[in-house]
Parts: structure tokens; sequence; C-alpha cells
């Protein structure tokens, strides 16, 4: 069976991306909101508030057009510089406040879900 290698890692990388994104918890939108997927080199950007995450998704469905053979020996990068970003993945000075915690991570689950389906 051939299998399109751009193609397969297209698709999970998006599965993943999905995840991540459904995964992180939502008061007020600011850190589902900036979630920042690059190639190459990491990107801080610092987006408003926006509960659907709308401006994550399609931040990571630009690069998932730019996976190609060429792009996937390349490193990807889904960051997010919101300051409290790993209190809510690792739990941490916010974590008295479960509402801002998930328990099971936002990115770990995910990527370690990722390997295993």
């Amino acid at each position: 069976m051939m299998v399109d290698a751009a193609k397969f890692v297209e698709k999970n990388y998006t599965k993943v991306c999905n995840g991540i994104v459904a995964d992180t918890p939502v008061i007020t939108g600011k850190l589902i909101n900036n979630w920042n997927a690059t190639i190459g080199s990491p990107l801080a950007v610092d987006r408003s508030e926006g509960k659907s995450g709308q401006d994550s998704v399609s931040s990571y469905k630009a690069v998932a057009k730019e996976i190609t053979p060429k792009t996937i020996g390349q490193k990807f990068f889904l960051t997010n510089g919101v300051e409290y970003a790993n209190s809510v993945e690792f739990g941490g000075e916010r974590e008295p406040n479960r509402q801002w915690q998930n328990p099971k991570g936002m990115l770990r689950t995910n990527i370690i879900n990722a390997g295993t389906k």
C-alpha cells in the first residue's frame, strides 16, 4: 500500500491541533485564541479574546496547507504566549481556581494520543 507522506502528516497534525484547541479551557477566550502555528521557528503573537478560538484554528489550518514533502523534515511549532498557559497545562499558581486548569493537559494528552491512535 502506498501512503502519501505529506497527506498523512497533514491529517495527523490537524487532528492534534484540533484536539489541543478543543481541550483548551475557555473563560475569556484569550488562551484558546492564542495558539500560533508555524514551520521552522516559533512565533509569539498576542491576539485578542475570542471564545471560539477561530484565530488559532486559522493559524494551524494555514500551516497545514504548507505541509509538502519538502516541509516534512522541518520542525512544526504550536505555541501559546499567554502568561498563564503553563499553569493551565500543568497546574501552578492558578491551580486553586480549578476552572483554569485542564488536569489532563491540552498539549501533552493530544500529542501522546497522536502516537497511539
